[in-house]
């Protein structure tokens, strides 16, 4: 299977093309051929108090092109 899950750790306002990868001795930082930028994360909640909405207003940045593609990460 040619493909791996990793974490990218981007803070609002910032940007980072760097994913940590668990292994079993602990954990490789991988450089990605793009850069993920944060410009806003989105929480909305129902009347309850419960979560309703979870979104990010994210930008990737292509390393190679310069190609800069927003783009709206949700999840409920």
């Amino acid at each position: 299977n040619p493909t791996f899950r990793g974490n990218l750790l981007v803070t609002e306002g910032t940007r980072a093309g760097v994913a940590v990868l668990q292994q079993p001795e602990g954990v490789v930082l991988q450089e990605l051929p793009f850069e993920v930028e944060l410009k806003k994360f989105i929480v909305e909640y129902y009347d309850t108090g419960m979560p309703r909405l979870f979104a990010s207003d994210i930008v990737i940045h292509d390393r190679y092109t310069g190609e800069a593609r927003p783009a709206r990460v949700e999840v409920n």
